[in-house]
């Protein structure tokens, strides 16, 4: 069973409340407090199972029961959700977990704890294949990023205490997202990044 639970309160409709709302009208006062039975919830899902690694109830599980339909949306909205943040409502640890989750039709509870404790970051291959990409064509121009191009090269996408490839990876990362307009290239199935965005990246990994 889960319920996404709280003192929620309810709110007239007309307005958007990821946003400031007029606080001089009695129009946007609250109607009261949701009850239990109202808010967000689900028992059994026919997946079988459900997980929440901070994301929202719509990225939850597979077959997902909870819709935003269902319910107000900003009683089902998060941070991850539209503009705030991955439009699945999502980030790499809840898609990896739904990605072994989905996958697995029984698990022992060493499985479990396995699948609980796993460390691989959900979808930073697609952005070390950019990398690597923009390396291989503008190589002659950054010659110092050749061991850090190696290190990233040889790391198997797991992130551990010991492991180099994911510091790196993570402060290269760190300093692509100060540049937002890189991110909207187009990654899902190329790697063939803008002249500007192979800078962008290569630029980053040199300050990492």
């Amino acid at each position: 069973y889960y319920q996404r639970t709280g003192r929620v309160p309810s709110r007239p409709e007309g307005y958007d409340w990821t946003r400031f709302v007029p606080g001089n009208t009695s129009k946007t006062e609250w109607l009261g407090f949701h009850d239990n039975a109202e808010l967000v919830q689900t028992l059994n899902p026919p997946s079988g199972w459900m997980q929440n690694c901070n994301v929202s109830p719509k990225a939850m599980t597979m077959d997902n029961p909870m819709k935003q339909e269902d319910y107000p949306e900003y009683m089902f909205r998060s941070f991850r959700d539209g503009r705030w943040g991955a439009r699945d409502g999502s980030n790499s640890r809840g898609r990896r977990a739904n990605e072994l989750l989905s996958s697995a039709e029984k698990m022992t509870l060493e499985q479990a704890i396995a699948t609980a404790n796993d460390s691989l970051l959900h979808g930073e291959k697609v952005w070390r294949e950019a990398l690597l990409a923009a390396y291989r064509i503008n190589s002659e121009d950054y010659p110092f990023l050749e061991e850090a191009i190696n290190i990233l090269k040889l790391w198997d996408g797991y992130s551990t205490k010991d492991s180099v490839g994911m510091t790196l990876f993570r402060e290269w990362w760190r300093q692509v997202q100060s540049h937002p307009q890189s991110l909207k290239e187009d990654r899902e199935h190329n790697v063939n990044l803008s002249p500007n965005a192979q800078k962008v990246f290569l630029s980053s990994l040199a300050t990492a």
